[in-house]
């Protein structure tokens, strides 16, 4: 992420998503805010408490504390990025912090898009977060996650992402331009393409595609 803040001027730079529960959330609140300094305030922090029990294992953090972990760590983030000095117990990460400097802070305030499809991640979406970046669902599958998510928070400001496998050297455009469609229809706010190649220059040749599909689509490019 900081190598392309350095080189772009415009373009958002995010996570999709980062599982907050393997970090400590003041290695995450530093480097966050340092990248949104460097980048003049364009960094967007997907978030999600992950699924994979075995990757929990690996790091020694239990699996089941990742709902806590998650939900302690996001108010950490706010908290650290909001506030100097601290003096403050956080129980669930075993940290207490006294006259803590807090430093550097983001240039505005991060943007929290929080992933899952579970009941759960929506339900932490609606409460804490300023979105909600969903993964390789259909639009019939997402129809219904956007309901839930727009009865809690209804305001236009807040994000609604889809993460998809588009590949535009490998798909129909007429499927993608349909899916698009669907996609804007029941109400996803932003689309993160993602192709399946695996080498930079076929990669980047999928996205200059796909860049021109979203433009004849009517679809705003946050470039």
């Amino acid at each position: 992420m900081s190598w392309i803040a350095a080189h772009t001027k415009r373009v958002g730079i995010g996570t999709t998503v980062l599982v907050l529960p393997m970090r400590h959330p003041l290695n995450v609140a530093k480097s966050i805010a340092t990248i949104d300094q460097f980048s003049g305030g364009r960094v967007i922090l997907g978030v999600a408490a992950g699924w994979l029990e075995a990757e929990f294992d690996a790091l020694g953090i239990p699996f089941h504390e990742r709902g806590a972990r998650t939900d302690e760590a996001i108010a950490m983030l706010r908290k650290f990025w909001t506030t100097d000095h601290i003096t403050e117990s956080f129980p669930v990460h075993q940290s207490t912090v006294v006259s803590m400097r807090t430093l550097p802070q983001p240039v505005r305030h991060v943007p929290l898009w929080v992933g899952g499809h579970a009941d759960v991640a929506l339900r932490r979406a609606v409460a804490v977060g300023d979105g909600w970046h969903g993964a390789f669902l259909s639009p019939e599958q997402t129809e219904k996650r956007v309901r839930t998510l727009r009865a809690g928070r209804p305001e236009e400001t807040f994000a609604i992402s889809m993460r998809t496998r588009w590949d535009a050297l490998l798909d129909e455009e007429d499927l993608i331009m349909y899916e698009i469609d669907r996609y804007r229809e029941i109400g996803v706010t932003h689309l993160v393409p993602e192709p399946r190649q695996r080498t930079v220059d076929l990669y980047l040749e999928s996205m200059e595609k796909m860049a021109n599909i979203l433009v004849r689509a009517g679809v705003e490019m946050k470039n």
